[in-house]
């Protein structure tokens, strides 16, 4: 038998901003979130979903999802340790953008605080990158303004690889003569049209990842961090899945994952529990190197 847990909430969100000043800023939606975990005897299996419409959540289909990857990583085998061609899956990928997007801070760049000081207009990652902020896009409306209640607009953070522009707070913006951005709660990345199986099938030998916990810096300045895989990790062998790996720590910069990107496949949203509310839109990503320093024994 399996163990299964999971986490839904289903209603509406209102967030509003009232200041002394007379500043007003008020925002309502609908929200539904959802995560499964299966949990077999030594191997488990996850999935989840976010939406404004609880019609399109599945929940047969969610299951499923997390079902079928405890079962295929049942019996599963250490890995060496190395470096090895991945697939990210969206919450995975989504796990290591976050350590990514806390550096693009204008402040910090200024101050030689971050990975970006310097790097405005230069050429950093594969070309297939694109991050931006739209609080309107319609793969992942969001809330139009921030904690201070200041407006969100279109924000092109990064443009085929190139980085374009940091988020810039009021008090810096005015400190520096800068417009302000505002301070976003959520990104997105576009995404391609390859299906996962697909990207799996151009693989001779990787390793597929469905999430990453306990990720904490190793360095901030090149945004390199360590964390683990959980819940669904495999050997892919000869374009398909062979088995199930134990969990493998890993020691990697989110600026050369972004580097080393070979092809993106579809996108999903991805909740952002850890900011209260809202989603990030995220790709699969095939990437051809990447760094696991360590095996377990789990």
């Amino acid at each position: 038998g399996v163990k299964v847990a999971g986490l839904y909430t289903n209603g509406e969100r209102e967030f509003a901003v009232y200041n002394s000043r007379g500043h007003e800023a008020y925002h309502k939606s609908s929200e539904v979130s959802f995560s499964i975990t299966v949990q077999g005897e030594d191997s488990s299996g996850y999935t989840a979903f976010f939406d404004e419409n609880i019609e399109r959540l599945d929940l047969e289909k969610e299951y499923e999802g997390a079902f079928k990857k405890q079962e295929l990583g049942k019996n599963p085998k250490e890995v060496e340790p190395g470096i090895y061609k991945v697939i990210l899956e969206p919450v995975a990928l989504s796990n290591l953008l976050l350590f990514l997007y806390m550096q693009m801070d204008a402040r910090a760049a200024d101050e030689g605080r971050s990975f970006f000081s310097g790097k405005i207009g230069k050429k950093i990652f594969n070309e297939l990158v694109n991050l931006y902020i739209d609080p309107y896009s319609k793969v992942n409306p969001a809330i139009p303004f921030d904690g201070e209640g200041f407006p969100l607009g279109y924000i092109n953070l990064i443009d085929r690889g190139v980085a374009k522009s940091l988020i810039c707070d009021r008090y810096w913006a005015k400190k520096t003569g800068r417009k302000p951005t505002g301070r976003p709660f959520f990104f997105n990345m576009d995404d391609g049209q390859i299906d996962v199986e697909d990207l799996i099938k151009e693989v001779d030998r990787g390793i597929l990842v469905t999430r990453f916990w306990y990720i904490r810096y190793v360095d901030q300045k090149s945004i390199t961090v360590t964390g683990m895989t959980r819940d669904g990790t495999f050997m892919i062998e000869d374009g398909k899945i062979a088995y199930g790996t134990k969990n493998m720590r890993f020691n990697e910069s989110v600026v050369n994952v972004l580097k080393n990107v070979l092809k993106l496949g579809k996108g999903k949203r991805v909740g952002v529990e850890y900011w209260g509310s809202g989603a990030n839109y995220i790709p699969t990503a095939l990437v051809s190197e990447f760094n696991f320093s360590s095996k377990t024994k789990f």
